[in-house]
This record gives structure tokens, C-alpha cells and sequence, in this order.
């Protein structure tokens, strides 16, 4: 025995159309809307370590501890052209007074935006001071170390 064909109403059919359509409609529009306005630059700017690099005007100066010095490890994600803030500590493990006096970055598409305290810092013997560095990261991606790099008297 064949089976019974039964043949879809054209009003079914009509339905189905209009609302393929529309359904067609909203996401090119939702499409739209969300490329105009930028809702998300797709930007991830994943800093996975920092690492600090002192300037010494010597190579045997070492008053502020190793030239190269990790900062930490495994640190965060950003969204692309955000101001992030990092603290670093200058201990002066001299016995005369030193002096922080430039904080920068070469990595393209950063910028340190403001240090806090304002340099110079002096850094008396035997203590540490603390400098934050506003830093705002690149609209591009990026995964990688931040190398930090300071100027050191």
C-alpha cells in the first residue's frame, strides 16, 4: 500500500516564508546595529607576565636589584584601549639616596598615560617607595610579557 501524500495548505506555506523572512531581517539588522556602534572591538590584550627593566647608568650598578626583574607571572586580560595600573617597588638597597626618573614601555600600541607619585622619586637608603604606572594597553591584540622600562640614578 503507498502511502498518503497530504499536500501542505498554501497558507502554510505563506507563513513559513514570512517568517523566514523576518527572522532573515532581524539579524541583518542586529548585524548592522552591532558593527555601526562597535559594541565589541574583538580586542584581547592578555598580559601574561611583566617584566621590569632597569636603566643603570652602569653596567656594575645594581642599587635598586637585578637589571631584569619579572614583576609577576600569569596576569591578566583586557579589552583592547582600557588604562590599566600597575604598581611597582623601587627598594634601595644602597647606602646613598637614588632616584626613579622616567617609567615607559616599547611595545607597540602602549602608552603610560600618569605615574603616581610624579616623577622623579628619590629613594632613600634602605627603604622602598611604591610608584604606580597607568599604562593604557593597544586597540590591537596582543599575548605576551609587558617589559616595563624605567631610567634609574
Amino acid at each position: 500500500m503507498e502511502p498518503v501524500e497530504v499536500g501542505k495548505p498554501e497558507s502554510v506555506k505563506k507563513a513559513k516564508l514570512i517568517v523566514t523572512a523576518a527572522v532573515v531581517a532581524a539579524l541583518a539588522v542586529s548585524t548592522g546595529i552591532y558593527l555601526v556602534t562597535g559594541s565589541d572591538t574583538g580586542v584581547t590584550v592578555n598580559i601574561t607576565s611583566i617584566t621590569l627593566h632597569l636603566g643603570y647608568g652602569s653596567t656594575s650598578d645594581n642599587f635598586f636589584g637585578s637589571a631584569v626583574q619579572v614583576v609577576t607571572a600569569n596576569y591578566e586580560t583586557y579589552g583592547g584601549g582600557q588604562t590599566v595600573s600597575f604598581t611597582i617597588a623601587f627598594h634601595n638597597h644602597d647606602s646613598k639616596a637614588h632616584r626613579v626618573t622616567a617609567i615607559f614601555v616599547k611595545a607597540s600600541g602602549f602608552d603610560v598615560v600618569s605615574e603616581n607619585p610624579n616623577l622623579p622619586v628619590t629613594v632613600n637608603p634602605g627603604q622602598t617607595s611604591h610608584i604606580t604606572v597607568n599604562i593604557q594597553v593597544p586597540d590591537h591584540n596582543f599575548a605576551g610579557t609587558l617589559d616595563i622600562y624605567s631610567v634609574v640614578q
